[in-house]
C-alpha cells in the first residue's frame, strides 16, 4: 500500500487526480482517524493506494505529474508498505524533479533491494 499524506484539499485533488488513472479504478482511498467526541466523522490522514502488479510505478509516475499541475510546491509524505511486513519507506517530496529518485527508492523497498 502506498499512503500519501499531505494538507486536506491536496489530498482531495490528488484524490481526484488518480482516480482518473484507468489503472488505479477502485484502488484509491482515504484513510480516516476516528472521530472524537462531539464531531460527525473522522479527519483524513492519507490517501491510500491498494497496491498490485505495476501499479506502485503508475500511482508514483501519476502523482509526480501531479505534482507538475499544482501552483504551490507543499510537501507530501509517502509512506509505502509491503504486505504482510511492519516496516516501511517514508519519503517526503514537493517537486516534480524528484520523481526518478523517488520511484526508484520505492521499487527497490518492493522489491526488498533496498
Amino acid at each position: 500500500m502506498i499512503d500519501f499524506v499531505a494538507a486536506d484539499e491536496d489530498i482531495r485533488s490528488l484524490a481526484r487526480w488518480l482516480r482518473d488513472e484507468d489503472g488505479l479504478t477502485g484502488r484509491v482511498g482515504f484513510t480516516e482517524s476516528a472521530p472524537r467526541d462531539g464531531e460527525m466523522g473522522g479527519t483524513i490522514e492519507a490517501l491510500s493506494v491498494i497496491l498490485g502488479s505495476g501499479v506502485a510505478k503508475q500511482a508514483v509516475t501519476s502523482f509526480f505529474e501531479w505534482l507538475k499541475h499544482r501552483r504551490t510546491a507543499d510537501q507530501v509524505k509517502i509512506l509505502v508498505k509491503r504486505p504482510g511486513r511492519t516496516d516501511h519507506l517514508e519519503l517526503e517530496c514537493g517537486s516534480a524533479t524528484e520523481a526518478d529518485a523517488v520511484l526508484l527508492s520505492v521499487e527497490r523497498f518492493l522489491n526488498g533491494t533496498e
